[in-house]
């Protein structure tokens, strides 16, 4: 055992193990003299065994490298880690330029407030706004939008662009914060959804573009302020008169103004007198409409009407009531109510029918009216007393013409005649039994028809507008045995004029004084050249029209000589179709006539020679009738040389021998 200087015994090393390289370029002998060499060696061995020997662990049989300190390799990924990240960034700052919208906190908006909305009820919103960044934002701005119908009683604070209701807010620190409160009513139509809506625009610090936020509440227009009823009776008689009441309650607490009540009658049903406001019919004619000046909070207003179903109907009869106001055409509705009556068939239905229709029709000034009473007994009992009776009212620029007619009587045909009256405003045709026998006792069932003619009148100066009103209506005195009083109407039939308005086509060489307008030879010659001048007039009395044209065609041996003069609109010549064309948009009600003036040239040739030449095809001339919406054609023949409407030229339209 080898001791230690300390008297320990010293413990034996491990020999090292077996090298597997051989010392054959680095050996040396005991003879080798050079300890340079021997030193180099050693290095070299000491060098490999550093690279491939780890702690005694790895075979030399195989040359791998051994693994590396560990924290020598933390260090090494640390710096790979560290690159990629500042590569990252550099690409980062390469892609999103400083301009670039980047997705900060910014302006927040909200809006607090009921989306289950009750018409004609004040609502309140709450509008808030934060600046959730965390820098300074500058430009900021408010805006909401509410819709059309809402009407804003009370705003804080009051807006700085109250037309477009905006809150200019300018810059906000980190964190500001603040509210706008809104007060309203909405008036919409029930049933409807709309949205309010606050849009905010801001700039961040920093940036150059500005940047918005957006809160939407949605509405519900599901319940209304207003309460009310409409009371029918539990049935009706066709010609009985029904008594019709409608109430309507404010249950809020706001004073409502400016309201319109629409009634929508059934069909057949004649009213004939209302208590309160007057009933007038819209402009469509489709609803009776009065006006609700106002209606205070817990105040209940009350309407009364009476009318009649006209003879022939029954079956159930719904009446809808609708309250609301007017956006410009749109009627919006706050509240509505249905009511249904059953109808009873009358004892005699009456039915009338003009131009062969029954309904509202238009008709030419100048047109006959062909007229059917239809009458017949619907009841099981005889009806005796009978008297039907036919008004014809005469209504010029919408009021009762007294003492005048649209219709002429003297030329009225009546198979049955009947007995007419035209002194009153109301003028009359009735028959009773001594003009239709069977009417002192109409059988059950029995029937027939009365069949009239009447032409109409033209309209006279200052005429706007005009109609015809027919009212059938009929009388009994007994239903079987029974004595009765019984007022029965067919629905009535209103018949307007449509427009009047015609075209004048015509030729002339002199003006009426004498002057020349035209040049050349007159009568024409054949071979030579003759100037004429053309002349369009448009006359009315009725209506405005629109889109207004007139064409006509010129022969092949007549040119366009480029001269003309229109009082409106446009004249022009194309040459592809020879065709002379006069357009204008629109001919006011108030004016009468427009004319317009071009000159042609027409060459004869020897084909012509001893008859009138052709100066301008047929003239054709369409409209449109502003206030009946109808179409309007008229037509016109050629024009020839034969000037008939030229006392100065007529009897010179022959064309001559050269």
């Amino acid at each position: 055992m080898i001791m230690s200087n300390h008297g320990h015994p010293k413990k034996r090393l491990p020999p090292p193990p077996p090298r597997p390289w051989k010392k054959a370029f680095f050996s040396y002998t005991e003879t080798d003299e050079s300890d340079d060499r021997k030193k180099k060696g050693d290095e070299v061995a000491k060098g490999l065994e550093r690279i491939y020997l780890t702690d005694g662990k790895k075979d030399l049989g195989s040359f791998d490298h051994a693994k590396p300190h560990l924290i020598r390799r933390f260090f090494t990924w640390l710096v790979v880690l560290c690159a990629l990240t500042s590569a990252i960034a550099w690409i980062g700052l390469v892609w999103l330029q400083p301009n670039t919208e980047i997705d900060d906190l910014g302006l927040e908006v909200k809006i607090e407030g009921p989306s289950a909305i009750t018409l004609g009820e004040e609502q309140t919103f709450l509008v808030k706004y934060r600046n959730r960044a965390f820098q300074p934002i500058s430009e900021a701005e408010v805006r909401l939008a509410w819709p059309a119908d809402f009407q804003v009683t009370y705003t804080d604070p009051w807006p700085t662009e109250t037309q477009n209701n905006a809150w200019k807010l300018g810059m906000l620190a980190p964190a500001a914060e603040g509210l706008i409160t809104v007060r309203g009513i909405f008036l919409g139509s029930l049933g409807a959804k709309s949205a309010f809506q606050v849009i905010a625009t801001y700039r961040p610090s920093g940036q150059t573009r500005s940047r918005e936020s957006l809160a939407t509440q949605s509405l519900d227009y599901g319940a209304s302020v207003f309460d009310g009823g409409l009371v029918l009776p539990a049935k009706t008689v066709a010609g009985d008169q029904v008594p019709v009441i409608f109430e309507l309650a404010n249950r809020g607490d706001q004073e409502l103004s400016g309201l319109l009540v629409r009634y929508a009658f059934p069909s057949g049903f004649l009213p004939s007198a209302s208590t309160g406001t007057t009933l007038l019919p819209t402009a469509d004619g489709k609803e009776w409409e009065q006006t609700l000046s106002k209606l205070a909070p817990g105040t209940t207003s009350t309407w009364r009407f009476s009318g009649a179903f006209a003879s022939g109907s029954a079956g159930d009869a719904s009446f809808n009531v609708r309250v609301g106001r007017l956006r410009g055409t749109e009627f919006l509705t706050l509240y509505s109510q249905e009511a249904v009556v059953p109808v009873l068939a009358g004892d005699l239905s009456l039915r009338v029918v003009a131009n062969g229709s029954d309904t509202d029709r238009t008709l030419q000034p100048g047109d006959s009216l062909r007229i059917a009473v239809a009458y017949k007994n619907v009841s099981p009992e005889p009806l005796g007393g009978v008297v039907v009776t036919l008004g014809i009212e005469s209504l010029i620029n919408d009021a009762s013409a007294a003492g005048k007619s649209l219709v002429d009587w003297n030329e009225l045909e009546d198979s049955s005649h009947g007995t007419t009256s035209t002194k009153t405003r109301i003028q009359t045709i009735r028959y009773d039994k001594d003009s239709i026998p069977d009417f002192a006792n109409l059988a059950p069932g029995e029937e027939g028809t009365i069949e009239l003619s009447l032409p109409t009148l033209g309209v006279t100066s200052g005429t706007r507008d005009a109609v015809i009103l027919l009212d059938l209506s009929g009388t009994l005195a007994t239903v079987g045995k029974d004595k009765v009083n019984r007022v029965l109407h067919a629905n009535p039939i209103r018949i307007r004029y449509r427009t009047d308005a015609d075209i004048k086509s015509m030729a002339r060489y002199f003006t009426e004084e004498g002057a020349p307008l035209g040049t050349g030879p007159l009568p024409p010659v054949a071979g030579k050249t003759t100037v004429y001048r053309i002349e369009w007039t448009v006359e009315k009395m009725l209506h405005s029209l629109e889109n207004l044209e007139v064409t006509a065609t010129l022969p092949s041996n007549v040119a366009w000589t480029g001269q003309s003069l229109a009082d409106a609109g446009e004249i022009t010549y194309e040459e592809a179709t020879r065709t002379v064309r006069w357009k204008l948009n629109r001919m006011p009600e108030d004016i009468r006539e427009l004319v317009t003036r071009f000159d042609v040239s027409l060459t004869p040739a020897d084909l012509d020679i001893g008859r009138f030449a052709r100066l301008l095809g047929e003239t054709r001339f369409t409209a449109t009738d502003s206030s009946t919406n109808e179409p309007l054609v008229r037509a016109k023949p050629a024009i020839t040389t034969d000037l008939k409407d030229d006392e100065s030229a007529e009897g010179k339209g022959v064309v001559k021998k050269p």
